[in-house]
């Protein structure tokens, strides 16, 4: 995954950091997944729950109303 396919997270500095490493880790789970059974990397599942627990820990700290979260 290319950095720029990500948004910006909008938090200034480390947001830049934060997109780089994100789409690193993401392109590593890519490009080692064929090597798999079913072409299906056994830590995407782990890394999808780490981005999930992220997100969550930042729905009490929104300001968009629910209805825009979904």
């Amino acid at each position: 995954m290319r950095e720029t396919d990500l948004p910006s997270p909008n938090v200034g500095a480390r947001g830049f950091h934060l997109r780089r490493v994100a789409s690193q880790a993401i392109s590593q789970i890519e490009v080692s997944a064929p090597s798999y059974t079913g072409g299906k990397h056994p830590d995407a599942s782990s890394l999808r729950a780490f981005f999930s627990a992220c997100a969550d820990a930042l729905i009490p700290l929104d300001a968009t109303p629910d209805d825009e979260n979904a």
